[in-house]
């Protein structure tokens, strides 16, 4: 599936959740684990049912960037409230300020990690992971875990909305940090384009839902904005680029059997719930953001505007880069 493909069903879906009260959100507490699951079940469904799912055993250096990486994500996301979805994507499709400063915190993260991944590309050549396949079992498997999927949506239907989103997110390889590191690596520019499709439909959409009054305008609106978003921001950033992947990706590459995310991901929750627990108990003061809806300051048109310029201003970026990538390799 073309990511840009993606990025429209993930927006739809995204706006089908708010509408019914449910917010997509990445993160350790009960509630959110069962989301979790779905996605990485609806993962799973989609990688054996198109024979992609392998145990993935990752090389021991990376096992080491797995540990650090959960644990930079973790203590960023404590800060930041949430990481690269539940701090950036969600709060920016629900119209908090707060996710403009998470977004420029990943961004200066990822920046650096770029740097490092730069070098480490210059000493350490191949790191691949050792695979270990299943062409005879993926079928087994796919029925499996669809028996399973129909099951639970029988009792709770909200859960296939999020095992579809891990089944999207999957086929169409939707990777924030793909999206926001190609500009630095290639000319090529789907996944970035699918992120800004995904970011746009939802945004308006969900937007659309707040103003017309249909879903509070409390939601994915958190008391975030201020410094810690961005620190925090900057530390998920470097953790994503040492992970491989954001918390959406960890997911469903967990699903394809990738070892590496697995233990970034019980890591990244690990960390998060003793980061907040200390910021909650001894920090609060220092920490404790705004709670800002940019309707309430720019109105809904206002907003949209930002929003959406924001999200243009990326994309002319990509066709920038884009072009200039192609002419030095045509010429130089």
């Amino acid at each position: 599936m073309d990511p840009r493909l993606g990025g429209v069903l993930l927006g739809i879906l995204l706006i089908i959740l708010e509408y019914f009260g449910t917010t997509w959100d990445i993160g350790p507490s009960a509630k959110l684990m069962e989301y979790n699951f779905a996605m990485i079940l609806g993962a799973f469904f989609s990688a054996t049912l198109f024979k992609g799912f392998a145990l993935k055993i990752p090389h021991r250096i990376e096992l080491l960037k797995a540990i650090i990486a959960g644990i930079l994500m973790g203590l960023g996301a404590s800060l930041a409230l949430g990481g690269n979805i539940t701090a950036f994507f969600s709060p920016y499709a629900n119209l908090s300020a707060s996710a403009l400063l998470m977004f420029l915190g990943i961004v200066v993260g990822i920046y650096i990690g770029v740097k490092y991944q730069v070098w480490e590309l210059e000493k350490y050549p191949s790191l691949g992971a050792t695979q270990i396949r299943f062409p005879k079992l993926n079928l087994i498997f796919a029925l499996i875990s669809l028996l399973i999927l129909v099951y639970i949506i029988k009792i709770y239907w909200i859960f296939g909305i999020f095992a579809a989103i891990g089944f999207v997110l999957q086929r169409s390889r939707w990777c924030m940090l793909n999206a926001m590191k190609e500009p630095f690596f290639s000319e090529k520019i789907p996944v970035s384009q699918g992120v800004i499709i995904a970011l746009a439909i939802s945004t308006v959409g969900i937007g659309i839902l707040k103003m017309k009054g249909i879903i509070n305008t409390s939601l994915e609106v958190d008391p975030s904005f201020g410094w810690a978003v961005v620190l925090g921001g900057v530390l998920f950033g470097i953790g994503m680029m040492l992970a491989g992947a954001g918390t959406e990706s960890l997911l469903w590459k967990l699903g394809e059997g990738d070892i590496k995310n697995f233990i970034t991901l019980i890591l990244f929750f690990a960390f998060y719930k003793i980061g907040s627990f200390a910021i909650t108990n001894r920090g609060k003061t220092i920490f404790k953001g705004k709670v800002v809806f940019l309707p309430d300051y720019l109105n809904y048109v206002g907003t949209f505007i930002l929003l959406l310029g924001v999200l243009a201003l990326w994309y002319v970026f990509l066709l920038w880069n884009q072009k200039t990538k192609k002419f030095i390799k045509r010429y130089f």
